[in-house]
């Protein structure tokens, strides 16, 4: 199973995102400030990290900021 994280996924460039990558087979994990992920707080980023252990991502697209 292949998966991608993208940033910035609520709408716009970051949803369409999601949806070709979904086309395409992945399984899409995608996070927003509305998800509960704001970029530029670094405890956010860290409860991401610590839920996504162990957990392999083969794409990482970065569409927030």
């Amino acid at each position: 199973m292949k998966r991608a994280l993208v940033t910035g996924a609520s709408r716009g460039l970051g949803l369409e995102t999601c949806r070709q990558l979904e086309a395409r087979g992945f399984t899409v994990l995608a996070t927003s400030r509305a998800t509960g992920l704001d970029v530029e707080d670094p405890a956010s980023i860290a409860a991401l990290a610590q839920r996504l252990e162990g957990t392999r991502v083969d794409v990482l697209v970065n569409n927030d900021g």
